[in-house]
C-alpha cells in the first residue's frame, strides 16, 4: 500500500505486524500524541495491512515480507528512512531476534527498535535457556525433567513455541508416545497444581534497562494464549517478582512473565 512520505519534522512510530492490536496502536497514538506533538503519526505493517483491523486505524499501513523472510529486515529499514520513523515497536516472537540483531544498524539510520539485548532474547526464546535465566535472577520456575526418567503428571511444551500451540499436559506414560517423549524440540517441565492462580505481567524497562513499572494481572480468561481478561493485582506477586527482574540484564522496551502463585501465598 503505497502512502506520502512523512514531514521531516513529524515523529513517526511504527508498529509491526499489527494484525489485529488495533487497542494497542491506539494507546500508541495517544501516547505519542502527548508525548511528542499533536502531529504525531502511527504507522502499521502487516503481511496483508487490507486484512488487519489494526493497519485500518493507522496513519498510513504497509505491505512487509513474510517475517522469516530473507529480506524482511532490509525491507523494514528502508520502509523506516522512507517514512521518517523515529521508533519500532516489534510484536510477535518470530521478529524479535532478528530486530535485536539488527538494531545497532537502525540505530545507525536514527531508528529507535524498541527491543531487548539479542542474548536476553535468546534466552527467552529457548525455554531450557529460560529456565537457567530465571535461576540466575533467582526466580523460582518449573523444573525440567529428563525424558528418560520423567515423573507424572508433568507438561509438555516446545522449546520455542508460543500462542500456547503444541502444550500439554501429560497424565501418564500411555499418554505419551515414544516419538513425543524422544523430540528433541520439546521439553518436560513440572506440573503445576490446578488450583494455583495464574498471573500475566507485563514490565516496562527503560533503555538503560532499568525497571520502570510492573502490572501484574489475574489471568480469568484467555484466548490464542494470551490474556483476554485479567483483573490488576498488586500483592505478593509484585513483592516476588520485582527484585528479580531488577536483576535482568539487556532488558528493553515491555517484557511479559507468566507466573503461578500458590494458594497460601
Amino acid at each position: 500500500m503505497n502512502q506520502p512520505e512523512a514531514a521531516a519534522d513529524t515523529a513517526t512510530l511504527l508498529l509491526c505486524s499489527a494484525g489485529r492490536r488495533v487497542e494497542l496502536l491506539e494507546a500508541l497514538r495517544e501516547a505519542a500524541s502527548k508525548r511528542l506533538g499533536p502531529c504525531s503519526r502511527v504507522l502499521a505493517t502487516d503481511l496483508q495491512p487490507e486484512r488487519s483491523a489494526a493497519c485500518a486505524v493507522a496513519d498510513a499501513a504497509f505491505a512487509l515480507p513474510r517475517v522469516t523472510a530473507p529480506g524482511y529486515i532490509d525491507a523494514l529499514l528502508t520502509l523506516c528512512l522512507q517514512q521518517s520513523v523515529s521508533v519500532v515497536i516489534p510484536t510477535i516472537d518470530a521478529e524479535l531476534l532478528p530486530l535485536a540483531h539488527a538494531r545497532p544498524a537502525f540505530e545507525a539510520a536514527g531508528v529507535h527498535v524498541v527491543i531487548s539485548e539479542p542474548e536476553l532474547v535468546a534466552n527467552c526464546r529457548d525455554k531450557r535457556r529460560t529456565a537457567a535465566l530465571f535461576s540466575a535472577i533467582g526466580l523460582p520456575a518449573p523444573a525440567l525433567l529428563d525424558p528418560e526418567a520423567l515423573t507424572y503428571p508433568c507438561f509438555l511444551k516446545p522449546v520455542s513455541g508460543s500462542c500456547s500451540q503444541g502444550v500439554r499436559a501429560v497424565a501418564g506414560p500411555d499418554s505419551l508416545s515414544e516419538r513425543e517423549r524422544l523430540d528433541q524440540t520439546s521439553i518436560f517441565q513440572e506440573l503445576i497444581p490446578p488450583d494455583w492462580q495464574e498471573y500475566t505481567v507485563d514490565a516496562w524497562f527503560g533503555r538503560n534497562g532499568s525497571l520502570r513499572a510492573m502490572v501484574p494481572r489475574e489471568r480469568l480468561e484467555a484466548r490464542g494464549g494470551e490474556i483476554s481478561k485479567g483483573i490488576p493485582r498488586r500483592d505478593a506477586v509484585m513483592h516476588l517478582l520485582r527484585p528479580c527482574l531488577e536483576r535482568l540484564r539487556g532488558a528493553c522496551g515491555c517484557l511479559t512473565v507468566q507466573v503461578f502463585a500458590s494458594p497460601d501465598r
